[in-house]
């Protein structure tokens, strides 16, 4: 009898802790957006799980074991002295910087083990810091991005760079997004490339220039106003390369 194939496995982090202090809208949106990413991801076969990386006792090799997808996604400002830089007066972080230094610590431990990674907004922000980046710890409203206290989306359009796994999921160099974020990358991470700015310069993607599948949106696919076919696009992606990535495993090739 053949054996029963596995169904890849992902976990996606979040810190929900942090809706305590939010107002309650606020808090069920975040919640929503998580629970859009896991439907996603089953509807594509993965086994999907939620974990809060500030309540989290497991270590990173241990959650990573048998996961082939791991998926940071939005919260609150990355602690900047994590990325060598002093606070400025608008950054807005944890209470303390725990969650931070877990999906820091766990995004490392998946690129460096091969594992695939999708970063969501302070996801994306996340694997850059993880790889040795910096961040702009604020942006002006612009008409693209939201300040933290409006906590309302904002559309406008992102151009992909050429020849890139981002761009290659969508007709065309240009689609329109939703975004909620006052932050944006900075400096590059290690072995990064930018495949995607708004039309004001700001950074809306990144990939990893390697095997595996590591890429990072500033957007929000997962928002209930955002296109569906986004976030059903970029999740056929990783669920694509993982089919093929485990049939030249299993050929030895």
């Amino acid at each position: 009898m053949a054996a029963t194939k596995r169904r890849p496995r992902a976990i996606i982090s979040s810190s929900t802790l942090d809706y305590a202090d939010l107002d309650p809208k606020v808090a069920s949106m975040g919640i929503d957006l998580v629970s859009n990413v896991v439907s996603r991801l089953t509807e594509a076969g993965f086994d999907a799980t939620h974990i809060d990386c500030l309540r989290s006792t497991s270590s990173p090799e241990a959650l990573l074991d048998n996961t082939d997808l791991l998926v940071i996604m939005g919260g609150k400002d990355i602690h900047p002295t994590l990325y060598g830089c002093e606070r400025s007066q608008h950054t807005v972080t944890s209470s303390d910087d725990r969650g931070d230094r877990f999906e820091i610590a766990l995004t490392q431990r998946a690129v460096a083990s091969g594992r695939n990674v999708l970063g969501i907004c302070r996801g994306m922000q996340v694997i850059n810091v993880a790889l040795g980046g910096t961040l702009i710890q604020h942006l002006e409203q612009n008409g693209h991005h939201s300040t933290v206290g409006q906590r309302s989306f904002v559309n406008h359009a992102v151009n992909f760079a050429p020849k890139t796994r981002i761009g290659s999921l969508f007709a065309g160099s240009e689609i329109a997004v939703q975004s909620l974020h006052h932050q944006a990358v900075d400096i590059l991470g290690n072995n990064l490339a930018v495949t995607a700015r708004a039309k004001d310069g700001t950074i809306e993607a990144i990939e990893f220039q390697d095997d595996n599948l590591v890429l990072g949106v500033q957007w929000h696919p997962e928002e209930g106003n955002s296109d569906r076919r986004q976030l059903q696009a970029i999740v056929g992606m990783f669920a694509a390369h993982h089919r093929v990535k485990s049939t030249r495993n299993q050929s030895g090739c």
